[in-house]
């Protein structure tokens, strides 16, 4: 306890700060970078999303990895090497994007090494801060990654109108790459240490509100999955909307995100509700508004909601950190982004032809969200408390059970496929033979 309070506002707590500065530069031109390097590159919509979906199950499963298999102690060395790889993964996109058989798995390596680097900087966060200077670290990290973020979206639209060449790709990959460094060397600086532990078993009462706050935070991150890929589509090819249009609706979103973290860092968390219910509306206001311009105040709730819920994510395992444990509570937060990721990816893919019925997803998706964590959160529910604790049961008994018959069905699935292509070697084999026989009874002038 005496460790945490030492950090609060001290050094450490600035260079993470900054940190975020360099992050959201790094972040804001190899993220933006990557549809336009792939589309120029051949790939289409589906394969894109498809990445998306190979991406964040690669995720999944590392982050299991570290689930089963974390080393405890100290991990400063393991935070710094995960950093230095994700920016170096993300760098060699450009030079792999001409070898289809690999970039999949580049990309879904380097999205990965993303995700990962949020459960180490998550566990760092939980060990080094009591739960009200985390929250305005969070604020301020939004803030200065905000700032950073429409620094490289400048450098991004000068490099790719001065450059015409493929060259441009490399030196944008270039730029954010030694400016990711940068995050690095910050928190190599800093004292700040994080500390894992193995997983343990903590009380029900505890789980189910850390697998609660996970069916939420995933239900409404996908929503945003499928929002980033059909409002667009749904500007310029319905509604007619210049190009420029579009670039003026992520502009608008990145500014609010300044003032967004600044709001919602000082209100209580019971008023984060409102954040849930702007983001499940989002999907539902996007489809029903055809007029142009007013897509530009969707764009200012939108991205208030998304700052404020993401700032409760944090905020609701940081409460049960202690409890739940650090390692846990870092994955769960990073694993709900890496989920999100792979069904809005796979739905994508299926539903890419047709925008309006991937807005009808999203929909579903937000109303279940906004269900769960006003019926389910016990922090935003707008129902009794013994009401809140039997749904939240409920939840987290079907999930569990859905769970378990999901790994069933896998493993004997999984069973099947492994016999039947048993099966299959063994039949090619045997002809492979008889008919290695036959040639030679024909050599050999038998019968």
């Amino acid at each position: 306890m005496k460790d945490r309070l030492d950090q609060s506002f001290g050094p450490s707590f600035w260079l993470l700060v900054l940190e975020a500065l360099s992050g959201g530069f790094f972040v804001s031109i190899s993220r933006s970078l990557l549809p336009i390097l792939l589309v120029n590159s051949g790939y289409s919509l589906q394969d894109i999303l498809a990445f998306n979906a190979l991406s964040g199950l690669m995720a999944l499963i590392a982050s299991k990895i570290v689930h089963v298999r974390v080393k405890p102690g100290k991990a400063k060395t393991r935070l710094l090497l995960v950093h230095i790889l994700e920016r170096l993964l993300w760098f060699s996109i450009p030079f792999t994007a001409s070898f289809a058989y690999i970039l999949p798995f580049i990309v879904g390596l380097a999205w990965t090494s993303s995700f990962m680097t949020g459960i180490y900087l998550n566990a760092l966060f939980f060990t080094s801060f009591e739960r009200e200077t985390y929250k305005k670290l969070l604020g301020y990290r939004m803030i200065t990654g905000s700032v950073s973020s429409i620094i490289g979206q400048i450098v991004l639209v000068i490099v790719l109108a001065a450059i015409k060449s493929y060259t441009r790709y490399l030196v944008l990959y270039a730029i954010s790459f030694l400016g990711g460094l940068a995050g690095t060397v910050l928190i190599a600086l800093s004292h700040a240490t994080p500390i894992l532990e193995r997983p343990r078993r903590s009380t029900e009462e505890i789980e189910i509100k850390a697998a609660s706050t996970l069916l939420m935070l995933v239900m409404l991150f996908t929503v945003t999955n499928l929002v980033g890929i059909a409002w667009v589509p749904r500007l310029m090819k319905q509604l007619h909307a210049p190009d420029y249009f579009v670039g003026l609706i992520w502009l608008i979103q990145t500014f609010t995100n300044i003032f967004a973290s600044m709001f919602w860092s000082r209100l209580d968390i019971r008023l984060y509700r409102y954040a849930i219910v702007g983001l499940a509306l989002t999907p539902i206001l996007v489809i029903l508004i055809n007029y142009p311009l007013l897509h530009l105040g969707i764009a200012v709730v939108y991205s208030f909601s998304i700052v404020g819920t993401n700032l409760f994510a944090g905020l609701a395992y940081s409460s049960i950190v202690k409890k739940l444990g650090i390692v846990r509570a870092s994955i769960m937060l990073t694993a709900a982004n890496a989920l999100s990721m792979l069904i809005g990816g796979l739905i994508g893919a299926f539903l890419a032809f047709n925008y309006v019925l991937v807005f009808i997803t999203a929909s579903v998706f937000s109303v279940a969200g906004l269900f769960i964590a006003l019926t389910a959160i016990p922090e935003l529910a707008i129902i009794s408390p013994v009401y809140v604790r039997m749904y939240s049961r409920i939840l987290y008994m079907t999930s569990i059970t859905s769970y378990n018959f999901m790994v069933f069905m896998t493993r004997e699935a999984a069973k099947t496929v492994l016999k039947l292509i048993a099966f299959i070697l063994t039949f090619i084999l045997l002809f492979i033979i008889y008919r290695t026989i036959y040639y030679l009874q024909m050599l050999t002038g038998g019968p």
